[in-house]
């Protein structure tokens, strides 16, 4: 279990939305076996890289930006539309049509159908513990493999040392 401000540290997040989130975020990490110092900072580095800090559940920008979405077959784009409609959405940012069919299944909700279910708080966290669980992320945080957790610029080891010394 991690507190507010682990949770602002792991993140980027200002306090009102750790506080918001720790609860559900400790709900399911416990839940699904993210219950490490590498695993909860691993994770939490990724979804406060992908949220800037817990600020957007959407990917931003103009629909001309997600043009490069467009009938992107290993996205699962095949249909007009599908670059803005199938944009990163959840705590991960799930992009492209096939990916939010995969969690219509997976969440057991019309995501699909519905892609801004994932904005919803519970979705977007169900969202990201899927794409972790799908990934078996927890394996390469417990052998400290970052690069393969993700390509982005962040600091998880860095997160790893504040869950586990509070620093």
């Amino acid at each position: 279990m991690i507190n507010a401000a682990q949770l602002m540290a792991c993140t980027g997040a200002n306090s009102q939305r750790a506080n918001a989130a720790v609860g559900a975020a400790n709900e399911a990490m416990v839940k699904y076996s993210i219950d490490t110092p590498a695993r909860i900072g691993m994770f939490l580095a990724n979804v406060g890289h992908e949220t800037a800090g817990l600020r957007w559940l959407k990917e931003l920008g103009q629909p001309s930006y997600f043009q490069k979405y467009e009938y992107r077959q290993d996205l699962g784009n095949v249909k007009p539309g599908d670059g803005w409609k199938y944009r990163g959405r959840g705590l991960l940012q799930i992009t492209g049509r096939a990916n939010y069919r995969e969690m219509a299944g997976r969440l057991e909700q019309p995501v699909e159908d519905d892609p801004d279910l994932l904005l919803v708080p519970r979705h977007a966290v169900g969202s990201a513990i899927e794409f972790w669980l799908k990934g078996v992320l927890s394996y390469y945080a417990d052998r400290d493999d970052v690069e393969y957790i993700t390509k982005a610029k962040i600091e998880p080891l860095k997160a790893t040392r504040r869950v586990s010394t509070g620093t």
